[in-house]
């Protein structure tokens, strides 16, 4: 384990929490502006607050970083441009980004902010850390779905700073990669405005049709990783980050201060073994039916749910044993107090819950009732016997955790006086804090010699030592101080609060410069891609028809009317002779064929992936890359012909601009753009752009397996079978696996997006390429798709035969969605 800890970084959605991280405790603190983040249901800060946030926090050495972590629409592009100087004006310790092209243009025009990888960009192996590294980024957030031994190996072979989730809530699906929310209600997770679909309840399709009840599949437990936090340090990672944005002050306060006090230990003794108050402070704050250890030791299905119930439990409080006369009888296994409350799991009518106003104990009134007492709780709710109850509430602990930040300056900075009190000469006083930084301060009254009583040092002291309105307490004292002295009171408290203000002052530009990046290193980071342009694509008169596939095992004549033929496979265990037939088979048909690489590839897939041979390699066309850890790849096997998937989630030009400068030949633009938001982009695009204008797009891709739902078990892996998610509204979500070295499941829309009635719109993009999404399909369903695609590609301004047209009414019926071409995302 490393000698320095690694900075504990807390949340803070509002000042009162940002107030409550520095109060207990936090090294660094993340915040969002009122625009451009991804928590922006939160209170948040305006430029005035966040001003005064950074100050507040530089004066308690505390870093401070800002959240510009959504995609940016390119008409959005001026706006943020123009916020950014103010980040640098500030003195922000961080900007944490998703957006490769905000990433971009921080590093060209104003790379003295350090730049940080949001876990929205989907970090999640070695190659992928270096490419963002020699980017010029300062930091990573490194996916949740990693293990301890990949964070390891990525401390162990980068020297870039690590930063992993700790506590907190987990997205089911890989950050930066789910478009649920998006997709069924427009409010895009990736825009910061996620709906949390995962908190739905959904019916789970088993094998041999068993189906199960309702329950809550995707709602994933909070992480805590308190009990072995030890490992996680070992791992050599530089940042513990706590979730949380959203939450109370009070959460912050209380999950801030029971790591910080881990963290405490482990810096003292090596170690930290959590008692049981610990555990129960997390739980009664907030917690999804208990904790999960997340993947760190791997992926434990079972574990990782909270099927019952997506929001808060609790603690188990009991179970009910009698109602009578307007009194529900409780056995205890917890205690309770007044003001508490708590919740009735009533299984038939839904949970149910109230105020604790009144406690009965052996038939007296009561503020408390103990474990293992029968306890009577005043109630309009009628639970049955057995009953179980949950304390959702601890009134005692937030008043605690309120208490912990009611004062911003509880938290105290030890500081040394050094005093100067000379008859004749004003008095100097100098208060020094443990780094040596000095606020200096002259009385501006003469210090006189004493008439009647004289002023002696404890008097002096005392009044020096008076610092409890500011965040300094007095350690010692240094009293220069000639013998019968006389100063005002008042003149002695004015020096004490003018060198306190002093002191303060010079904290805060302390750490305000050490915010910013030296000039010389940002000027090296910077050097010759100032004002760097490419030219805009011409794109051509009539765009290529690609269609994805993941199987090759067609006649070439299904595939009638492709110009390319995408291969996205579902398993990399090949039969080499017969994929080369099938490779050979479709070029020789004059369709050209590229390969899609995983969404997902960690660091033993990516290891399978270099293990392909050679011909595997050079049987493509071209390739699209699914993450940027897979650009290491490309360049690895000397391919030069890669494109984008839409996975690299591409948003705006400065976006392309930046994948222009990795190399790439064209990318997919992301599937949440408008008709309007896509010809900006082309308009001003610097390479080709695709399109998906048919199939099911992929919602979320997560380490989640219906087959090993429940019982932890990959034995029985059924691996090519197909399960469905089915909500209440009764739209079904196929969940489908992919594997490289590790498997993985991709939920589709239940809907595919078609276009039939707006092929002319389309057209008039200019797009370089259409795909169609033809994954899944059977020759018969999918050739109608191309046929009908085909069609409005050459015959623009037509509409589509009798014979197509039968087939697209029959689509209609069945359902599809226009995607986000006509709506787009918040």
């Amino acid at each position: 384990m490393k000698k320095n800890l690694p900075e504990l970084l807390a949340p803070a959605g509002s000042w009162e929490a940002l107030v409550a991280a520095v109060q207990n405790g936090a090294d660094a603190v993340y915040v969002g502006g009122t625009k451009f983040n991804a928590r922006r249901q939160a209170a948040n800060f305006d430029n005035d607050t966040l001003k005064k946030a950074v100050e507040y926090a530089h004066l308690y050495g505390v870093r401070i970083y800002i959240t510009l972590n959504i995609l940016i629409k390119q008409k959005e592009l001026e706006e943020l441009i123009s916020f950014l100087p103010l980040l640098e004006e500030l003195k922000v310790d961080g900007v944490i980004v998703q957006d490769l092209g905000t990433a971009r243009w921080i590093e060209r025009h104003h790379s003295r902010l350090s730049l940080h990888a949001s876990t929205q960009m989907t970090i999640h192996q070695l190659e992928g850390v270096r490419v963002l590294e020699e980017m010029g980024f300062d930091r990573v957030v490194l996916a949740r779905e990693l293990t301890l031994e990949e964070l390891a190996h990525i401390s162990d072979n980068s020297s870039i700073e690590l930063e992993t989730f700790i506590h907190g809530a987990l997205c089911v699906s890989y950050s930066g990669q789910c478009l649920m929310s998006s997709m069924l209600g427009g409010r895009s997770g990736n825009r910061g405005m996620c709906a949390q679909p995962c908190r739905l309840a959904y019916t789970l399709d088993k094998q041999k049709g068993k189906q199960s009840q309702p329950a809550y599949h995707i709602s994933m437990k909070d992480l805590s990783t308190l009990d072995f936090l030890d490992e996680i340090l070992s791992a050599g990672v530089t940042s513990l980050k706590i979730e949380g944005r959203m939450k109370r002050p009070e959460y912050v306060a209380v999950v801030t201060r029971e790591y910080r006090k881990a963290l405490d230990s482990i810096l003292k003794t090596g170690r930290y073994i959590p008692d049981r108050s610990a555990y129960e402070e997390l739980e009664q704050i907030f917690n999804r039916g208990s904790f999960t250890k997340g993947y760190y030791y791997g992926t434990s299905h079972g574990s990782l749910f909270a099927r019952e119930k997506p929001s808060h439990w609790g603690i188990y409080l009991g179970k009910t044993v009698k109602q009578e006369k307007g009194i529900v009888w409780i056995a205890l296994e917890e205690d309770i107090e007044t003001g508490d409350s708590i919740e009735f799991w009533m299984s038939s009518e839904g949970n149910t819950g109230q105020t604790v106003s009144s406690i009965i104990i052996n038939g007296k009134k009561a503020n408390r009732g103990l474990r293992g007492q029968l306890a009577g709780i005043p109630s309009s709710i009628r639970p049955k016997p057995g009953t179980k109850v949950y304390r959702t509430l601890k009134a005692s602990q937030l008043k605690s955790a309120g208490e912990s930040y009611s004062n911003i300056y509880g938290r105290k900075i030890p500081v040394t006086a050094k005093a100067k009190f000379e008859i004749g000469n004003n008095p100097v006083l100098i208060l020094r804090d443990p780094n040596g930084i000095e606020g200096r301060a002259e009385g501006s009254f003469e210090v006189q010699k004493a008439v009647n009583r004289a002023m002696d040092k404890d008097i002096l002291l005392q009044h020096l030592g008076k610092l409890g309105d500011t965040p300094f307490e007095l350690l010692s004292a240094d009293l220069e101080c000639e013998n019968e002295i006389f100063l005002p009171v008042s003149a002695i408290n004015q020096l004490r609060r003018d060198a306190a203000d002093e002191l303060m002052k010079k904290r805060i530009a302390y750490y305000n410069d050490r915010a910013l990046k030296s000039e010389a290193t940002a000027a090296k980071s910077a050097a010759d891609e100032r004002g760097r342009q490419f030219p805009v694509y011409s794109p051509p008169a009539r765009p290529i028809l690609n269609g994805y596939l993941d199987r090759l095992d067609f006649n070439p004549r299904v595939l009638e009317g492709l110009d390319r033929v995408t291969f996205s496979p579902a398993s990399f265990a090949f039969k080499w002779e017969l994929m080369q037939e099938q490779v050979q088979s479709i070029k020789e048909a004059g369709i050209e064929l590229h390969l899609l690489l995983p969404t997902i590839t960690r660091m033993y897939d990516m290891t399978l992936l270099r293990s392909l041979p050679d011909q595997f390699w050079n049987m493509f066309d071209g390739y699209q890359f699914s993450n940027l850890g897979q650009l290491k790849l490309m360049h690895e096997k000397g391919i030069s012909n890669y494109f984008g998937a839409h996975t690299l989630n591409v948003f705006n030009t400065l976006t392309i601009d930046q994948l222009h400068d990795f190399g790439l030949k064209g990318v997919v633009l992301s599937p949440e753009l408008t008709i309007a938001e896509i010809r900006d982009i082309i308009n001003g695009s610097s390479l080709p752009c695709e399109i998906l204008v048919y199939g099911r797009i992929t919602l979320m891709t997560l380490e989640y397996c219906p087959q090993a739902d429940g019982n932890d078990s990959c034995s029985n892996c059924r691996f090519l079978g197909e399960h469905t998610l089915t909500d209440r509204l009764g739209y079904d979500f196929t969940v489908r696996k992919k594997r490289i070295a590790h498997c993985y499941s991709e939920i589709l829309n239940s809907q595919p997006i078609f276009l039939a009635d707006n092929m002319e719109a389309i057209h008039k993009l200019s797009a370089s390429v259409w795909g169609l999404k033809l994954e899944g399909l059977r020759p018969e369903e999918f050739m109608p798709v191309i046929k009908a695609y085909r069609f409005a590609l050459d015959n623009p301004g037509t509409g589509l035969p009798e014979e197509l047209s039968a087939y697209v009414q029959e689509l209609k019926r069945n359902g599809f969605t226009k995607g986000h071409f006509f709506r787009g995302v918040e």
